[in-house]
């Protein structure tokens, strides 16, 4: 994906269908590990930092670990090129924000009940018939 200057305002978003890596992405995002996450533009990376930082999560927050996220929404909130005179030298100022789509993944123990829920109905059913 490339942004421009004029892409202030739009979202982008992204899914395994539209991105082929996003399957192993979104892996990294809810394995329950703080790891390192980067924006880049052609080779240079623009930001780069934890996905604590990335996200804008304080240390407190929930991990995304638990969720199947089926889709993310990055949004331009501002971005712009600007010229440094001191340094001599061009800048890029971006600011966004990303939006999780997806569900929670049961938890063993849930799947344990309704199984077992399953299995109740279904010896309560044969014992009505016998009967």
């Amino acid at each position: 994906m490339s942004l421009f200057t004029n892409d202030t305002g739009r979202t982008f978003f992204a899914n395994s269908l539209s991105e082929p890596g996003f399957g192993g992405f979104t892996v990294g995002l809810t394995d329950g590990a703080n790891e390192y996450l980067r924006f880049q533009d052609g080779g240079v990376a623009w930001q780069a930092g934890s996905e604590q930082f990335m996200l804008g999560r304080s240390a407190a927050s929930p991990d995304l670990a638990g969720y199947n996220i089926t889709q993310i929404g990055f949004r331009v909130n501002d971005f712009y090129d600007y010229f440094d005179v001191q340094e001599d030298r061009y800048f890029r100022q971006l600011d966004y924000s990303l939006d999780f789509y997806g569900s929670p993944v049961p938890e063993p123990s849930t799947w344990a009940l309704i199984t077992l829920g399953g299995a109740a109905l279904l010896l309560w059913k044969k014992a009505r018939r016998r009967g």
